[in-house]
């Protein structure tokens, strides 16, 4: 017998010695991580009476975080944030600062995912940390809050069980199943619990520029979801949002691939709590319905109707600095006593008038929301007010005259039928913005004063409803141009307008017959400039196509009419034509000077020489507007001359009739007609070379 080889009896108790501590072990172990039954729920009422209103919710479970009563504007939030919930949905809540919004937002997060109305919560915000920070809270409220756990204990409970020690999340188990609770700083994903409805609910978090789409999770079975529910919680910083490319490409992120993130099928459910830092940044889009009608955005106030009397509330200003200048350290708290006396003697005058959204909202050391807001304005100043706290901050406008609104654009309507030429027009003009998708053109007449009526607008292909934008084309150049690759889809888009616009006889309303006179096409966009080149050479109506290009001239600038004219070129007022280095000829023009001539058109009283109309009623042009409200100006200085410098608001609105009527008049000086002249000046004579009309004196 070997002495390496245990008898065949003893092998066998070894066995069963090793398989009894085995399963002794595992019974010990299993005990350990189980955390046994659940507590009851202790008060199902206020469970379904949370379930119905998101506003009960916060102000029952939540009463640390809500002390005030709410506001008229904070149950309407609560309400949408409801809505959205349950039906699906995208919602947009500007609100003053330190009113609440992010903690609604987050308590709608919370119900969204405990009662199991939404399977996969994505919560983004203007970077990581700050997303980090509002999962954290998240977290802090499953895991420590009383009333929570008293009514949701199979979510609360399993996470109590964790005892602040995370790691214990992956052995964790219910009657002997694994609970799959997840604990981790950039996601979480509650306890699978038999007959919870929140088993397995995911909650992630991500910064707006770190990557978010194709965000998925994969379930024990296999089964892939994604996200269902976004909280977008103030998307841009300070910083970013006074940069136009950031504000552009975190409004992109947010219209693509946030609503995105459900799939291609589904439509996702999305509240964006926002506060405005400057007109037109992400959050001033959101909140625009004209731009962004899908998001119902909706912009809370501070006030909504400031006091009348200016007497009283200049002498309490008044007071208030000066005592706030005499009373420092410990001697501070005096600083008010004098204003608040003031304030009591005369309430009553000084509130006439006033409606404030949140009665509740004042300091201990105030008597009322209405002295707490005006407080602001004279601590702060009114542009920190109109900002943070109305939503509406303040543009910064040049000395002489404010930025075009939408009225002021809808109330130049003539009521003239679409494409009828007035008696005295003697020339027409077009221009043709050619975009990757469509062109987009507008058509304009002349009398020989230099006075516009826009005839027409549209696009080619036609569009199918009134209102459209590129983003949301019904018709594109491939539904007309179905093979051969982009320059074949815009070559042939070229030819369909030359047809649709430039070969169509337009009507005087004498029933004289007139034709289209100058049309420039604009070639800003590198990519289409040699097709638009092809086409303004080939097509038959080569003789009054001229290839344009838009350049923005500033007041350190030397001015384009103040260029020494080379040998083939025209100088005009703030154009000039010539050939590129290729021979070809083109127009450039001062885009600055040329859009705040357009403006000035605008801004004429109808009837007066040089004023623009445009045809048909108010109600026909709300895309026109919106198109030519969409840049800003700002004034600059230079060389002993301002400048009006133009562009584009920062979430890049669509802006082509604007260019469309800006290229129309620059197309008009160059046949000659100049402002309050009467009649055109003679355009200069021009050699041809083919049916290429170069315009050379």
């Amino acid at each position: 017998m070997s002495f390496f080889k245990k008898p065949a009896a003893a092998g066998d108790a070894y066995a069963r010695h090793r398989e009894r501590m085995g399963k002794r072990s595992k019974k010990a172990s299993t005990s350990g991580r189980d955390i046994g039954p659940l507590p009851p729920i202790r008060d199902p009422e206020r469970r379904a009476e949370a379930f119905k209103s998101l506003a009960f919710m916060c102000l029952t479970y939540f009463r640390a975080q809500f002390t005030l009563a709410f506001s008229e504007d904070h149950l309407k939030y609560c309400r949408k944030i409801d809505a959205t919930l349950n039906l699906g949905g995208t919602i947009a809540q500007g609100m003053p600062r330190g009113g609440g919004k992010t903690t609604i937002a987050e308590v709608g997060a919370i119900k969204g995912a405990v009662f199991g109305i939404r399977r996969f919560e994505f919560l983004i915000a203007a970077d990581g940390d700050k997303a980090g920070d509002i999962l954290t809270s998240i977290k802090v409220e499953l895991e420590t809050n009383d009333l929570l756990l008293d009514d949701f204990p199979e979510v609360c409970f399993p996470i109590r069980c964790l005892e602040g020690i995370a790691q214990r999340a992956t052995g964790q188990l219910y009657q002997g199943e694994r609970t799959d609770l997840k604990w981790h700083a950039d996601h979480i994903v509650l306890p699978t619990i038999a007959g919870s409805p929140a088993s397995g609910v995911i909650v992630k978090t991500k910064g707006i520029t770190g990557g978010i789409r194709g965000a998925k999770h994969k379930l024990r079975d296999g089964t892939s979801l994604r996200p269902d529910f976004v909280l977008i919680d103030d998307p841009q910083t300070r910083e970013s949002a006074m940069s136009d490319q950031q504000c552009k490409d975190r409004l992109a992120i947010i219209t693509n691939d946030v609503l995105g993130l459900a799939g291609p099928d589904k439509a996702i459910a999305a509240v964006a709590a926002v506060t405005v830092i400057r007109p037109g940044d992400v959050a001033d889009e959101l909140l625009d319905q004209e731009l962004h009608p899908e998001w119902q955005g909706d912009r809370a106030k501070l006030v909504y109707r400031w006091p009348e009397d200016t007497e009283h509330w200049e002498a309490y200003a008044e007071m208030r600095r000066e005592d706030q200048r005499v009373y420092q350290g410990d001697d501070r708290a005096r600083a008010f006593e004098r204003c608040n006396a003031y304030y009591a003697e005369h309430r009553a005058a000084m509130d006439a008038g006033a409606v404030v959204a949140w009665p509740e909202r004042f300091n201990s050391d105030e008597l009322s929301a209405i002295q707490h807001a005006m407080n602001l304005r004279i601590d702060r100043g009114d542009d920190y007010v109109a900002a943070e706290m109305q939503n509406e901050p303040r543009v910064e406008e040049s000395a002489e005259s404010p930025l075009l609104t939408i009225e002021e654009v809808l109330v130049r309507a003539n009521n003239r039928g679409r494409g009828e030429v007035p008696v005295g027009c003697e020339v027409i003009t077009a221009f043709c913005d050619l975009q990757g998708e469509c062109l987009i053109w507008l058509v304009a007449a002349f009398r020989p004063d230099f006075t516009p009526y826009i005839l027409d607008v549209g696009t080619t292909p036609e569009q199918r409803v009134k209102h459209w934008t590129k983003a949301t084309l019904t018709k594109k150049l491939a539904d007309i141009v179905p093979v051969g690759g982009k320059e074949a889809r815009w070559y042939g888009g070229l030819e369909a307008f030359g047809t649709q616009v430039l070969g169509r006889a337009w009507v005087r309303d004498d029933g004289m017959e007139m034709r289209i006179k100058r049309c420039l096409v604009d070639m800003s966009d590198g990519d289409t400039t040699n097709t638009v080149f092809k086409w303004a050479k080939e097509t038959p109506f080569a003789a009054i196509v001229t290839p344009s290009q838009g350049v923005g001239v500033t007041a350190d600038s030397v001015p384009i009419s103040q260029y020494k004219r080379k040998e083939r070129e025209r100088i005009g007022e703030e154009w000039i034509l010539g050939p590129n280095q290729r021979g070809l000829l083109f127009v450039r023009f001062d885009a600055n000077y040329w859009k705040t001539q357009a403006e000035n058109r605008i801004r004429t009283p109808k009837g007066d020489t040089g004023a623009l109309t445009v045809f048909g009623k108010e109600s026909d042009h709300r895309l026109l507007a919106a198109h030519f409200t969409s840049e800003l100006r700002t004034r600059t200085t230079g060389r002993n001359r301002a400048v009006d410098v133009w562009k584009q608001k920062p979430s890049r609105p669509d802006n082509d009739l604007w260019d469309g009527a800006v290229g129309a008049l620059v197309a008009a000086s160059m046949e000659g007609v100049t402002l309050g002249v009467g009649k055109p000046a003679p355009p200069a004579k021009r050699k041809r070379r083919g049916n290429v009309d170069y315009g050379i004196a």
